[in-house]
């Protein structure tokens, strides 16, 4: 905010010095405040450091040593549609980050280790804002701009109260998060600063599989299996103002599905012979056939075989 001015007469002794005290002012808190990128405490509540420089650890003064940054970078070419956990954030954690490296149309999720959800559980997906978990505060954003390549995040200050998981709603191919933690190294339990070497996906998608026609199935807890028809999202990254995130289910998670389209050459080219069946992996919407890998292989139908020139 520009300074006010003041006109006073330069030719007093005493205008001057006022003058002078008023440039000495403006440039001083012109001058740009110290940012301290990596605090571990609240803004006001920071340690009285007598000049000196809080640690990564958050000690006055300190060496970095009392405590260890668990960082890392997870990423993947492709993964069964639905919750894969990629993280496990211990006790006591602090100064929380989580960042999706470009912004996707996967999705980030946090639950307790005891399997409550904290965000994004029960295929719904919560709408951008402030939640409260493990004692601590978890800010979780969604870039909506249209133009932004920015992707989800996940922050908290901590320390934690109990040890949080951290998932991955798998939509779209090659997904990549970044995360970051600080963990005191009195803490009991010992840091983890690689996700599990065998991503495993969530209890909520085993036993999904294809219905053609009629979506996805997925047993329910009784162990019977409920189709779900297909729907589309206008929007799944803008919730409405009013009304809670976007739904998802199995059957909305994925458009691509394997299907017969076509088969080999017979066998025979006088009486009857055999070809193979050839399936591929197609946008069940438009019906065009996409590279393999968008499927699921795992429900890639066996190897058929029939008869041709059978007339």
């Amino acid at each position: 905010m520009a300074a006010q001015q003041v006109k006073l007469p330069l030719s007093s002794g005493t205008g001057k010095r006022l003058v002078t005290l008023l440039l000495t002012l403006s440039c001083l808190l012109s001058e740009a405040l110290p940012q301290d990128a990596g605090r571990l405490h609240p803004a006001g509540e920071e340690p009285a450091c007598d000049g000196h420089q809080v640690d990564v650890c958050g000690v006055c003064a300190g060496d970095s040593s009392s405590c260890d940054v668990v960082s890392g970078t997870f990423s993947r070419s492709v993964l069964s549609v639905g919750y894969h956990k990629i993280l496990e954030i211990p006790s006591g954690a602090q100064n929380i980050r989580i960042q999706e490296m470009v912004k996707s149309r996967n999705y980030l999720a946090l639950r307790t280790a005891g399997g409550d959800s904290i965000i994004n559980g029960k295929w719904a997906i919560d709408r951008p804002g402030v939640f409260f978990a493990a004692g601590t505060q978890l800010t979780y954003r969604r870039p909506n701009e249209i133009r932004s390549r920015t992707g989800e995040s996940i922050t908290a200050l901590g320390p934690t109260s109990q040890e949080l998981h951290l998932y991955l709603i798998y939509q779209q191919p090659s997904p990549s998060v970044l995360y970051e933690y600080i963990l005191p190294k009195e803490n009991t339990l010992s840091p983890q600063p690689a996700p599990p070497p065998h991503v495993q996906p969530l209890a909520e998608t085993q036993g999904l599989y294809a219905v053609e026609g009629q979506g996805y199935s997925l047993p329910d807890a009784n162990g019977v299996n409920g189709v779900h028809p297909n729907q589309v999202l206008s929007d799944p990254l803008s919730p409405t103002p009013n009304g809670p995130g976007p739904q998802l289910h199995p059957g909305l998670l994925s458009s691509y599905t394997w299907r017969r389209t076509g088969t080999t050459l017979c066998s025979a080219t006088c009486g009857t012979g055999r070809r193979q069946v050839v399936f591929s992996c197609v946008d069940q919407v438009t019906g065009t056939v996409v590279p393999g890998d968008l499927c699921e292989l795992s429900q890639r139908p066996a190897s058929q075989a029939e008869d041709c020139n059978t007339q």
